[in-house]
């Protein structure tokens, strides 16, 4: 799935592509795509809005438009938005493209979404909205240092990956950013966040936001479908020292990478390095 370094750097292209521009027509090719209002509803209200700003929160990408509505898009497990001057620019598989969305100067937005796990919703932007209200601060500019010490004082019986796949809790981490901060970490996915040393939070905490910029700098992640709004793939999977790694030697200890399931998510780690068999982990 698409985490916060990949849905921000989707979200700074658009930004420099489609501020200011206007939505002249949309084309749906795939009516589940739309989970809100109705897809009638959906093409009778957005042709003609303009995008005023493209915010994003957690791996949620918020389109601020005109006549007060929020367009609220989420990728799902393999979804993209790609920017491009032509429809047919890239070499996309037709089959997996849902919505397509015209602007003026022959500008386009594709909606790609090969599982269709992902979607839109159209709402008004004084409504409330339980998908974004629900998220916790995003890791990458609201998280401080006090506030995740503060916050996991409240969270002491919680395991460590579960604690932070939760979007209430924070939002913006998945599987691959969180596999690789508590690897460098040295941390096991199931020490409980009470058993953790002030040092322990702090150099998670760093850990983390260096991981997120370094995610960033390398345009994202692409494991399997993930592409830019370019179009293009990322290449942060070039530096992955844990993430489906399964087998693959620790360049630190030299014991082999192995993999579990915690909170029915498949979880890399080492179990030296990050004391994992101390935690009753069974390899």
């Amino acid at each position: 799935m698409p985490e916060l370094p990949e849905v921000e750097t989707v979200r700074r292209v658009l930004a420099a592509r489609l501020t200011n521009s206007t939505i002249e027509r949309v084309h749906i090719f795939e009516p589940v795509s739309v989970k809100e209002p109705s897809v009638v509803k959906f093409l009778e209200i957005i042709p003609g809005c303009n995008i005023k700003k493209i915010n994003r929160k957690g791996k949620y990408l918020v389109f601020l438009l005109s006549h007060d509505f929020r367009l609220v898009a989420h990728l799902g497990m393999t979804g993209t938005l790609i920017y491009c001057d032509n429809k047919w620019k890239y070499n996309i598989n037709t089959n997996h493209l849902r919505v397509v969305f015209d602007f003026d100067s022959s500008k386009y937005l594709l909606f790609v979404d090969p599982r269709k796990f992902g979607g839109l919703w159209l709402v008004k932007e004084e409504e409330n909205f339980e998908r974004l209200d629900r998220l916790g601060p995003d890791w990458w500019d609201e998280v401080t240092l006090k506030m995740f010490k503060e916050k996991a004082e409240k969270r002491k019986n919680s395991r460590l990956k579960a604690l932070l796949l939760d979007q209430g809790f924070f939002s913006g981490l998945g599987n691959i950013y969180t596999d690789e901060s508590l690897y460098r970490a040295c941390l096991s996915p199931l020490r409980e966040v009470g058993d953790l040393t002030p040092y322990e939070l702090q150099n998670l905490y760093l850990t983390i936001k260096e991981i997120l910029q370094e995610g960033m700098a390398c345009g994202g992640t692409s494991t399997q479908n993930y592409l830019n709004a370019n179009g293009e793939p990322g290449q942060f999977q070039e530096k992955l020292l844990v993430y489906q790694k399964e087998g693959s030697i620790c360049f630190r200890c030299g014991k082999e990478i192995s993999r579990m399931t915690v909170c029915g998510r498949g979880t890399f780690y080492c179990s030296l390095c990050q004391n994992v068999e101390a935690d009753g982990a069974s390899g």
